[in-house]
């Protein structure tokens, strides 16, 4: 009986262990909207420290040009951003791609995890945007996005990625990193 419950005691051991160790692995963070695998919860942790890559893309209004008709109700919809963990934009509407070095990485985290709204905040009812965030594994399949609109400060992320509220007071800092990060059209003088 002695031996048995030894025996217990490691295997319980041993698969802690590897839970622990699969938790941060990208297979456990491999949320993409409608994917059917999808993690409901993306730890914050992975997403800025474990991304092989995060970009930043910017395009014009995608509901005037990258849209499809689907059915036989004459409703035309926007792309989804991603198919099959791949961007699903058309690339003659991006004006932008820009991969953030570490330093905007760290600045983009403390945006979305550690920096809050004031307690009296701000937002329009907007929703025109103009910006993507994505973030790559190493097998270069994006697993996460926050499709945002600086105008408005709402966005728009995959499923299961929680990051703090933005409100027009914080909008200017998030511009900045895309500015400080090469991106150069911002929607000025669009018309809508």
């Amino acid at each position: 009986m002695k031996y048995i419950l030894i025996l217990l005691f490691f295997i319980f051991i041993y698969g802690c262990e590897k839970t622990k160790k699969e938790s941060h692995s990208f297979k456990q963070v491999s949320v993409v909207s409608g994917d059917k695998n999808a993690n409901p919860v993306i730890d914050k942790n992975v997403l800025i420290a474990g991304a092989d890559n995060v970009e930043v893309i910017s395009y014009a209004l995608r509901y005037k040009w990258d849209t499809i008709n689907d059915g036989d109700d004459d409703v035309v919809r926007i792309k989804p951003i991603l198919k099959n963990k791949k961007l699903n934009v058309s690339p003659a509407g991006i004006k932008d791609r820009v991969i953030l070095n570490e330093k905007l990485r760290q600045r983009l985290f403390n945006f979305l995890f550690i920096e809050k709204c004031p307690k009296n905040y701000s937002v329009a009812s907007c929703y025109d945007p103009r910006h993507c965030i994505l973030f790559y594994n190493r097998k270069k399949e994006i697993f996460a996005t926050i499709e945002v609109c600086l105008g408005c400060s709402t966005s728009y992320g995959s499923e299961g990625l929680n990051y703090n509220e933005m409100c027009i007071e914080r909008m200017s800092i998030l511009h900045k990193i895309f500015e400080d990060a090469g991106v150069k059209y911002f929607g000025e003088n669009e018309k809508l």
